[in-house]
């Protein structure tokens, strides 16, 4: 007796034939040679289902949308998916059909509210913002339409998205997708604990070096992705930039395991984005009326104080490990904001702005 996904059950006789399904009282015949081929069968089927769930295709259009399958094999396998869901199967004045999920699909629908609906709407647009996707993002679309396939509200949000112009969603320029494979042969190496040999464009050591990865922590920030792990040249836990890695080979019989209690986040700190000083310093800065109430409402680090005084100045405080970071920041601002503490920073940002200076004196203006 098989047990289906729907619960219902079958008896399957000696021979290979499926003969009863208790739960619609069909009978179903299969010769034994064909159950070689369901696996690739029930492959085909599935994918078909999600096109029909995400939208409205005709024959024609399935066959463009999967190119795999032949038109034959496509009709054929429509069949089938019209025996087990006449209801739910349904078709328009265009020849196209669409499947509505029914209670003994093996997914249950998706209960989003509108407003749950359209903010994965956008959050999925953002992912693929047509100006600066971000780099290795490109199956958030495909899992977009299986998701919108299985919640009708999501569905009829983004049916027509005509009237969800008027909310736009845009990132900041980020950089241009590298090698596809270093990201996913990254992930694997961590899911295995695999160590890997990677080839790196060095800005630090101003060439390209050799060292073995043991990669921990894959993360996107401030336009580009990262990974952390303990690197052998440098015999310590470094962060490297995915765009920078030139060659990368995964170490199949190798092995590693990260310490225990390591995070990225512990690993990080205090740091302003990503490079951790060598100790934590409080950081004071006042910044004048014209930018005050902007620079607040902006969570910039997870230590941050602000306080508003009488005069509309905003008086920042903040814990930081180093000033390497925070310091373009500050200068960001240009004259908006002064650096009152501590005095090496302040010194600092003095010579950065003496340096700017010298290079605007050139001409003798």
């Amino acid at each position: 007796m098989d047990t289906l996904p729907n619960g219902s059950e079958r008896e399957v006789s000696e021979n290979g034939s499926v003969f009863e399904d208790n739960s619609s009282g069909r009978t179903f015949r299969v010769k034994k040679k064909d159950l070689k081929r369901l696996p690739r069968q029930a492959e085909r089927i599935l994918a078909i289902m999600g096109s029909l769930q995400s939208q409205w295709y005709s024959l024609d259009e399935l066959c463009a949308q999967h190119p795999k399958f032949t038109k034959r094999t496509i009709y054929r396998d429509l069949e089938v998916i019209r025996s087990f869901f006449a209801d739910g199967l349904q078709s328009n004045s265009r020849g196209q059909m669409h499947l509505i999920p029914s209670k003994v699909f093996f997914v249950q629908p998706l209960d989003l509210t509108n407003v749950e609906a359209i903010s994965l709407y956008f959050l999925c647009q953002l992912a693929q913002n047509y100006r600066s996707p971000i780099s290795y993002l490109d199956p958030v679309q495909t899992a977009f339409q299986k998701l919108r396939s299985l919640s009708q509200a999501l569905y009829v949000q983004t049916q027509n998205d005509d009237h969800l112009e008027y909310i736009h969603l845009e990132m900041a320029p980020i950089s241009p997708q590298a090698n596809r494979s270093v990201f996913s042969e990254l992930l694997l190496a961590h899911e295995k604990r695999n160590a890997v040999n990677i080839e790196y464009d060095s800005i630090c050591e101003g060439e390209v070096i050799g060292t073995r990865l043991e990669p921990y922590h894959l993360h996107f920030t401030r336009r580009a992705w990262y990974v952390t792990g303990k690197s052998g040249f440098h015999h310590g836990v470094r962060t490297f930039h995915l765009e920078r890695i030139r060659s990368l080979k995964v170490i199949p019989d190798s092995t590693f395991v990260i310490p225990i209690g390591w995070s990225y986040e512990n690993y990080r700190g205090n740091a302003w984005n990503m490079i951790r000083g060598s100790e934590d310093l409080e950081v004071i800065l006042l910044f004048s009326p014209l930018v005050a109430r902007n620079v607040a409402s902006v969570r910039w680090h997870k230590n941050q104080l602000t306080e508003r005084q009488a005069d509309g100045t905003l008086l920042f405080r903040v814990h930081v490990s180093g000033i390497s970071e925070i310091i373009w920041w500050i200068l960001g601002y240009g004259d908006q904001v002064e650096v009152l503490s501590p005095p090496f920073l302040r010194q600092a940002v003095r010579d950065k702005i003496r340096a700017m200076s010298m290079i605007y004196e050139k001409d003798g203006e």
